[in-house]
């Protein structure tokens, strides 16, 4: 009887095993941290009004 239950237990331990293995294999895993995190840096645009003369070179695009 105490074989039989080392066996049983090597068996579903066998089992988890392979069901790990099968769930890893599907999700992909755990994703990898990343070593350098770059900076959350938040650059402000402004743009410059020239005066409202514009020279004939200049042409206004539409945006």
């Amino acid at each position: 009887m105490k074989f039989f239950k080392k066996l049983m237990r090597l068996i579903a331990l066998i089992f988890l095993m392979l069901l790990a293995t099968v769930g890893v294999g599907l999700s992909g895993g755990i994703p990898m941290p990343s070593s350098g995190r770059k900076e959350n840096t938040i650059e402000v645009k402004t743009e410059v009004e020239e005066e409202e003369e514009e020279s004939p070179d200049q042409q206004i695009k539409p945006q």
